[in-house]
């Protein structure tokens, strides 16, 4: 058995907004995804008033013969890469049209975020980083705003529970070669092509993302069995791909007092695998020229 926990002030600060929901994954939706390679949980309890928190969950190195191919330099195969579309898209499809108020929306999520961390000045201070695609560079506040309308997009949109946080090192390997997924503390409703267009440019280099991105697309979406159409479905992915950014800018410069949450070589190498995909589909565009709807609610905005 794995035991997870928020033993100090700084973790219990640093995972505040984030506890309750991987306790509702574990309590409530682990159970209907059956024998999808997701670890089981066995008990998860949070304390609203203290914000400890503590998850009893499987410990996956002695039931699975599980690794962890959170280094960059450890390459997946094609058909690795495969086995990670198909595992989202029998999430997704499991809780196409959910709705509840067990986790937060997406956007949602976002405005409790944004009152935590300045992810606007860390998307902006990036900008000057000597590997920020020069594409990127050169939009100024248009990468700022284009991450506002990515997280707006999902009122929008059709939701389905999504893991949120598909990074490499939320990934595990099976003895048997099977890809899972875990750590599900930012579990929340929103478009799938929020994991999607997360998971596939940081766990493939940019060489592989180029070459393989358009057969994934295709297989997810045959898998997924959505009801959007093969070309809206590849639009929805080039868009949502500056939603890693939003997650690693932060993850780059944490607010003060903050753990480090990644080492900083990672943090760099998604960053560029992340926006090096942005640069090649015009993702800033894409989002920018996408028109307003009616219900749409307030941005999120920095404090």
């Amino acid at each position: 058995m794995f035991v997870k926990s928020t033993p100090t002030i700084l973790t219990r600060l640093a995972n505040s907004v984030t506890m309750a929901e991987e306790a509702a994954f574990y309590n409530h939706f682990r159970p209907r995804l059956g024998q999808l390679e997701i670890p089981r949980g066995y008990h998860s309890a949070v304390d609203p008033q203290t914000l400890r928190s503590l998850h009893l969950i499987e410990d996956l190195v002695d039931t699975k013969g599980a690794t962890f191919p959170s280094d960059p330099s450890t390459v997946l195969t094609r058909g690795q890469m495969q086995d990670a579309v198909d595992l989202l898209a029998d999430i997704h499809r499991t809780f196409a049209g959910h709705d509840t108020d067990l986790v937060p929306t997406f956007t949602g999520f976002w405005r409790r975020a944004l009152g935590i961390a300045d992810v606007a000045k860390a998307v902006r201070a990036f900008q000057g980083d000597d590997f920020c695609p020069p594409e990127l560079r050169a939009t100024g506040d248009g990468l700022w705003r284009a991450c506002v309308r990515a997280i707006q997009m999902h009122d929008e949109l059709p939701g389905t529970l999504l893991h949120n946080d598909p990074h490499r090192g939320n990934w595990y390997v099976t003895g048997e070669g099977r890809m899972g997924l875990l750590d599900w503390q930012t579990v929340c409703i929103g478009h799938w092509s929020r994991d999607l267009a997360y998971a596939i440019p940081t766990l493939l280099t940019v060489h592989q993302r180029r070459d393989w991105e358009r057969d994934l697309v295709r297989r997810y979406h045959q898998r997924a069995e959505l009801s959007e159409s093969l070309d809206e479905a590849w639009l929805r992915y080039r868009q949502q791909l500056v939603g890693g950014l939003l997650f690693w800018a932060p993850t780059l410069r944490p607010p003060r007092a903050f753990p480090e949450m990644q080492p900083r070589a990672l943090a760099v190498e998604l960053m560029t695998r992340i926006s090096t995909a942005m640069a090649d589909h015009g993702t800033i565009d894409l989002v920018l020229s996408a028109g307003h709807k009616h219900s749409v609610r307030p941005p999120p905005t920095s404090h």
